[in-house]
């Protein structure tokens, strides 16, 4: 059963190994940050093109040409473009999603798919990466563990789909309706290389899910000796091992602290019973010796 289904242990207990899940947990974290951010990014490219009727807002509503081409360059990702503060710079700026019309004027199914990697390539980070936290303290069957790297797989994949952009008419076809001489060209920008680091990043969990993440009954270690042991178990007993010297250690500290009670008390009562007696063998003797002075003043006395 511990080869086919998961299992629970202790919190922060690393059953496949503290180096492997942790370097696991690294790698998704990271990833899951760089697909967010490079996929929400309106620098994943930008698009350089020649354009005779207005800036990237709106130059398609314009039906007539207002005079010669200007060569322009906007900043642009799946879901949003950067809207520059000064039309001299254009890598200055704030970020605008697309407009219904702008999407019906340059979208297509190319990019449509684009887009749809990213909406899943954010989903399935995210989900991953819960995941792979919960490994601290879940174990994995060998069926499990192909179903986490098949996801990263998929995962790999939909965030190299993103860059299908690069082939939509936003990035080879914006202008030509214009003049036929007019080009349009992407160019891979800062969101862009994030987005590619999310995928190298997610390429490398799934080396190490490959490589370190191991079924118990296959999680098999080579000692100096040559001798084979099982790893898994290897790892499961020396924690139970020293979870088990920690219960006797509390134990023989909670013994010597009953102990040091127990003899604190015997001391107060022998000192308390110790100083009572005094008392009393003083008082008496203090008594007898007036009886015996009055009887020695009775006697001289007759």
């Amino acid at each position: 059963n511990q080869s086919r289904m998961a299992s629970v242990y202790g919190a922060c207990s690393f059953p496949h190994g503290p180096f492997s899940v942790c370097g696991l947990m690294v790698a998704s974290l990271a990833a899951m940050a760089a697909s967010m951010w490079g996929i929400s990014s309106c620098r994943m490219a930008y698009v350089e093109y020649t354009n005779d009727r207005g800036d990237f807002s709106d130059f398609y509503l314009d039906p007539t040409s207002d005079g010669e081409g200007i060569p322009m360059r906007t900043g642009i990702g799946l879901f949003q473009w950067l809207e520059p503060f000064d039309e001299n710079d254009w890598s200055q700026g704030q970020c605008r999603g697309y407009t219904t019309l702008q999407l019906e004027f340059f979208g297509d199914t190319v990019l449509e798919v684009a887009r749809g990697c990213g909406v899943l390539a954010v989903i399935g980070a995210v989900a991953m990466s819960l995941w792979i936290l919960f490994l601290n303290c879940v174990s994995m069957g060998q069926m499990q563990i192909r179903v986490l790297q098949f996801c990263l797989i998929c995962l790999t994949v939909n965030i190299g789909g993103t860059f299908s952009i690069f082939f939509s008419p936003l990035c080879t076809d914006l202008v030509s309706y214009q003049n036929d001489s007019y080009e349009t060209k992407c160019t891979l920008d800062q969101g862009g290389l994030v987005v590619i680091s999310a995928g190298l990043l997610w390429g490398v969990a799934l080396l190490i899910s490959c490589i370190y993440i191991k079924a118990p009954e296959k999680d098999v270690q080579v000692l100096a000796d040559g001798k084979q042991i099982n790893a898994f178990e290897h790892r499961q007993e020396r924690k139970r091992q020293a979870k088990l010297q920690r219960a006797q250690e509390e134990k023989l500290s909670q013994l010597l602290a009953e102990q040091k009670a127990q003899q604190d008390m015997i001391r107060q009562k022998h000192g308390v019973g110790g100083g009572g007696g005094g008392s009393h063998r003083g008082g008496r003797g203090g008594g007898g010796g007036s009886s015996y002075a009055s009887t020695r003043g009775g006697a001289m006395s007759v």
